[in-house]
């Protein structure tokens, strides 16, 4: 039996919810008063009070709640793990951690409760979100949705709006590049060794941040790496970059280069390398006055955070990002096929970090779970709202606050989490095309579970980011075997890799080990093809167009028998004006009506696949020269660009023909 679907629409709520996205307070919150904290942090600001000032910024604390054992809302069946501490962490029959957040929400594990896992207005990835505007005089109203319907209209459209509103919603923007320090990178020596019957060579890249825009900086960030490559390479390898659960950072000794084996064993048999990266000592995984420290307090210089920058995982994936820009300094990695992968709290990073950066060829983000690649709008396992306490809070921005405690005063659900606009299948369509793995243990309860992280919302994030994978071209995720009767998740210990979406869950509870040899292959499709290559510096003359075409884009690709098609325009100024044939790669005009004949160029980013691998993005400039060649009625004529516009309102068309082939002016354009 196919389970019900958690995200569900709340009948007469998005109008009312929309204005009560208005508001910065969680209604059944009380408004901060009498909070007084430093002007600036010092180095003995604790997480409790760093967190709190989040709180008093937005204007939002924690409501009064009644002892656990008298709370209505307490789940069935449920009772506290430890009976002399009946406010502590409760626990059922299977062995679930049940946790009440501090606005009230308590873990459910149910799939068929509604009350429980929430009704919410499904969120469209082909949808644009409704643009308010403003007619005066106190009055406004909604622009109607806008359906995406191309590629074009995705990646200068709605993918821009998806990744705005991850980064002011939930993890913080990157600081401007102008504002970025400068990296002065240095490398081990070289050592070697076997490992699984493989050779392979190591070293220690480095990366020390400049602080001289802030000298007080209590702690110096550093990028960190330990890189193990196979020693029999005769080129550039891929590299699967791995966060480090155990960084030097975190005050257990130096633990990287031994966690290297566990990736290498799957990798480094086939070619591939592995990095360990090692966050701690670029921003440890703590807030209070780490948060005026290390990378994130370079960039506020030693300040409280605002609500809208960066928290820690936006901070690692910046780390990350410059470990790419590294390798692509050097001659043994090949930086155009790089995969990131991480578990727990660094699966969330490691589906953060593809998502910023589009130079990630592959993530596995590893039982990633609530704040990564899950549907934070279903309340199964862990909760967007369980990330309130002080332990976890400095991994957002802090406007993630916004989305806690219930949408209406005096009712339990729904939750805020309605007024959010992205969800955990917004972060992996950030990523498409490029192929994402998700895992995750089972359903079940600790110790041989992973119900925390809740499977069945990490598949459903999969399908829910399908259709954007499936507008580009690709394949989504893809199960042909009938789902779980009980529970709804794909079958156990199946590797579902046939679409760009791949996903597996296993028996062995909380941990990646098992799923890396599944990851590896699901990797190796994509790593060991060549990926096809845009030729650069192609510019084409308007004026000499053909019955509106321009010409076509020239690409090459090292495996002969590749076919070259899905071309797309990602970008430029020219890219709702002029279009790509998405077989040929031949440029036209599609609304010649938007030309600024002022312009003497336009530019366009286009990118084309072998049908496995899509290219980097190139430019392609389309000039305007002082002339241009105008028709009508079949005979042509040289125009000064100043008259151009006015001619073509005429009836002539741009070209030395205005065949029937010629786009003409559409209604609904």
């Amino acid at each position: 039996m196919k389970p019900q679907k958690t995200y569900h629409c709340i009948r007469g709520t998005r109008r009312l919810a929309t204005f009560l996205s208005l508001s910065l307070v969680i209604h059944s919150a009380q408004i901060v008063v009498g909070a007084v904290f430093p002007a600036v942090p010092d180095g003995t600001i604790t997480t409790v009070q760093d967190r709190d000032q989040m709180l008093s910024q937005l204007g939002i604390t924690f409501p009064t709640l009644p002892p656990k054992l008298e709370d209505p809302h307490a789940p069935a069946n449920s009772y506290p793990s430890d009976a002399a501490n009946p406010d502590g962490n409760w626990t059922d029959a299977s062995n679930h951690t049940v946790q009440r957040t501090d606005f009230g929400l308590w873990n459910n594990y149910s799939n068929t409760d509604l009350s429980l896992i929430g009704q919410y207005t499904p969120i469209d990835l082909l949808v644009m979100n409704k643009d308010r505007f403003n007619f005066g005089y106190g009055f406004h109203g909604w622009h109607p949705s806008r359906h995406i319907k191309t590629a074009t209209e995705w990646w200068t459209k709605r993918r821009p709006e998806i990744f705005k509103a991850v980064q002011a919603e939930l993890y913080g923007s990157i600081p401007d590049r102008s504002l970025w320090p400068a990296i002065t990178w240095s490398v081990s020596d070289e050592t070697t060794g076997t490992d699984g019957g493989v050779d392979y060579t190591q070293r220690v890249i480095t990366g020390t941040i400049d602080t001289s825009s802030f000298p007080a900086l209590r702690n110096v960030p550093k990028i960190k790496g330990y890189l193990r490559l196979p020693a029999n390479a005769t080129g550039p390898v891929p590299v699967f970059v791995v966060f480090s659960a155990f960084g030097a950072g975190y005050g257990f000794g130096d633990f990287n280069t031994f966690f290297l084996s566990g990736p290498w064993a799957s990798a480094g048999p086939q070619g591939y390398g592995v990095c360990i990266y090692d966050e701690s000592v670029l921003q440890p995984d703590s807030g209070g006055a780490t948060l005026s420290s290390y990378l994130i307090g370079l960039f506020s210089k030693g300040n409280w955070r605002k609500p809208g920058e960066w928290g820690t995982l936006a901070a690692w994936s910046w780390g990350a990002s410059r470990l790419v820009d590294y390798f692509e300094t050097t001659t043994d990695v090949d930086a155009t096929k790089l995969g990131i992968e991480g578990h727990s709290r660094y699966g969330k990073a490691a589906i953060v970090a593809a998502a910023y950066d589009q130079r990630i060829q592959i993530a596995w983000p590893s039982s990633s779970g609530s704040l990564g690649a899950k549907m934070d709008r279903r309340h199964w396992g862990q909760n967007l709202e369980n990330s309130a306490w002080d332990q976890e809070y400095h991994w957002m921005a802090g406007n993630f606050y916004k989305w806690m405690g219930p949408l209406f005063p005096g009712r339990y659900m729904p939750r805020r989490v309605e007024l959010m606009s992205v969800d955990g299948h917004s972060l992996i369509s950030l990523v498409a095309p490029r192929p994402v793995f998700l895992s995750a243990g089972t359903a079940n309860g600790a110790p041989v579970g992973d119900s925390w992280t809740d499977p069945l919302g990490i598949y459903f994030a999969g399908m829910g980011a399908s259709p954007v994978y499936e507008l580009l071209g690709g394949k989504g995720l893809i199960v042909p075997d009938p789902l779980d009767a009980e529970d709804g998740t794909p079958r156990i210990d199946v590797a579902y890799t046939e679409g760009d979406i791949a996903f597996r869950h296993h028996h062995e509870g909380h941990t990646d080990a098992p799923d890396w040899p599944y990851f590896v292959q699901f990797a190796k499709l994509y790593f060991d093809d060549h990926r096809p290559v845009i030729t650069t510096g192609q510019s084409f003359d308007l004026a000499r167009s053909h019955w509106g075409t321009l010409g076509s884009v020239k690409a090459t690709d090292a495996d002969a028998a590749d076919k070259l098609g899905n071309w797309q325009v990602t970008g430029g100024d020219g890219a709702s004006i002029f279009e790509i044939d998405s077989k040929t790669g031949i440029i036209s005009i599609e609304k010649w009506w938007q030309i600024d004949f002022r312009k003497d160029s336009y530019k366009l980013w286009v990118t084309v696949s072998d049908g496995i691998l899509t290219s980097a993005a190139r430019e392609v400039t389309i000039t305007l020269p002082d002339r241009i060649r105008l028709c009508r009625f079949g005979r042509w004529q040289w125009v000064s660009k100043a008259f151009v516009p006015q001619m073509l309102w005429s009836g002539f068309v741009v070209g030395d023909s205005d065949s029937p082939g010629w786009p003409r002016f559409h209604d609904d354009d």
